[in-house]
């Protein structure tokens, strides 16, 4: 068994989840009895390695307060950005200033409530070994990922015509979580810019040259956005309850 080293986590959860066209924001939308978030961060809870949770939210939440996780020891609750990545990096900001010893920092979407224990054990035995064992990769972080399913196509800037077809034999399609040494977010807070468009963690931290590998997840690890969506993850939950 792969000993992990200690780690915190970062859950982005600033978003109101427009595109649901829900009243209240997607990640307190119940599930089988469970708020989105709250069955999102459940995989961690369970782990005597993660030795704290940031939930970064906006500065107009207030829903947090009825959630049962809100009087744990163990969770902070910080005020987020107007974009996901300025809320990542808030949360990121808020454990590199902590003395408390922790080696890695994981993020994970608020609203990916299908994550499964042995996807998130997979992805942290991995990293560890890639540092444990010195493979040469110098690995700065590691992400879950599934392979890409589909054809892929690059057009012409903003026309519809294609420029290049991808082989879809090399594209992955990311997921969360996704964790990264202690170091690598250090570098990754000094040098970001806001102007920037950092579509992940791992897209700010290639952005320096930084070295990110892939574990291959589960397609059922979804990210609700949709109505249709919340239809899905109910299913999956149950399926994966039974």
């Amino acid at each position: 068994m792969t000993l992990i080293d200690p780690f915190v986590a970062v859950i982005p959860a600033a978003g109101v989840g427009k595109r649901l066209g829900s009243k209240e924001s997607k990640q307190y939308l119940l599930l089988r009895g469970q708020s989105i978030l709250e069955s999102s961060i459940k995989p961690l809870l369970t782990l005597s390695e993660c030795k704290g949770i940031c939930i970064v939210i906006s500065s107009e939440d207030s829903h947090w307060r009825s959630l049962d996780i809100s009087t744990r020891d163990n969770i902070s609750f910080i005020e987020g950005g107007l974009t996901r990545i300025k809320s990542s990096m808030n949360g990121i900001n808020f454990w590199l200033k902590e003395k408390e010893l922790f080696s890695n920092i994981l993020i994970h979407d608020a609203v990916r409530p299908c994550l499964q224990s042995k996807d998130l054990g997979n992805l942290l035995a991995e990293f560890q070994k890639s540092k444990d064992l010195g493979d040469g990769r110098n690995l700065d972080g590691m992400i879950l990922a599934i392979k890409s399913a589909n054809t892929l196509k690059l057009i012409h800037n903003s026309t519809s015509i294609i420029k290049e077809t991808f082989d879809r034999s090399y594209v992955w399609q990311a997921l969360t979580p996704q964790i990264f040494s202690r170091e690598a977010l250090t570098k990754a807070s000094n040098l970001y810019k806001d102007s920037e468009n950092y579509t992940d963690e791992s897209s700010l931290v290639e952005s320096f040259g930084g070295k990110v590998g892939i574990v291959e997840g589960s397609s059922n690890n979804i990210k609700i956005t949709t109505k249709e969506d919340l239809k899905l993850a109910e299913a999956i939950l149950l399926l994966q309850n039974n």
